[in-house]
């Protein structure tokens, strides 16, 4: 997944998957802190994906786990997009990202 999105909270706080990641994504993915973005973004991780890395962090021993890695895992949610691709994030997230209505 490659690409910058522009995000929207409708009504009730629900932003919107792109058409171009909804495939990509499937029916569940992770959300978490942007990783060397330079400012405040959300990454957006498959779940094979987060999987796969969840499994790398755990593999590794206590004393080479980071805090900033672990703060990935600590402020991650898992999103279930409903039927028009919608799904909600944390209010950490949101304020974060800082992401308004418009």
């Amino acid at each position: 997944m490659i690409g910058k999105y522009p995000a929207k909270l409708d009504e009730k706080n629900r932003l919107f998957v792109p058409a171009k990641l909804r495939a990509e994504l499937g029916e569940d993915f992770y959300v978490t802190l942007g990783v060397n973005c330079g400012h405040r973004c959300l990454t957006v991780y498959t779940a094979a994906e987060w999987q796969t890395l969840s499994d790398n962090f755990n593999a590794l021993p206590i004393s080479q786990r980071s805090a900033a890695t672990s703060l990935i895992f600590m402020n991650a949610t898992q999103c279930n997009p409903d039927k028009q691709f919608r799904f909600t994030l944390t209010q950490f997230l949101l304020k974060f990202a800082k992401i308004q209505r418009d």
